[in-house]
């Protein structure tokens, strides 16, 4: 397991119902658990959800920050 600053984790917390906009992709939040995170990317046309690449994913909340920080995600306004 790395070691990572909590400061780095809690800056940007997963909610169920979030949105991610990583260019021409959507990655949605679905549920939240202690250590899992269900989600689904969708390809974006004009802005508009498309369709989805895939089933629900389940990862960890690490590995789901990690993917969006390094796609430098931004996270839609509610």
């Amino acid at each position: 397991m790395r070691n990572v600053p909590e400061t780095a984790l809690a800056a940007r917390p997963l909610r169920k119902g979030q949105r991610w906009n990583m260019g021409d992709q959507q990655l949605r939040i679905y549920h939240v658990g202690i250590l899992l995170v269900e989600f689904r990317v969708f390809k974006l046309h004009s802005g508009v959800p498309e369709h989805k690449l895939g089933r629900s994913s389940l990862e960890t909340v690490s590995s789901v920050q990690d993917y969006l920080e390094k796609h430098q995600a931004v996270l839609e306004t509610e």
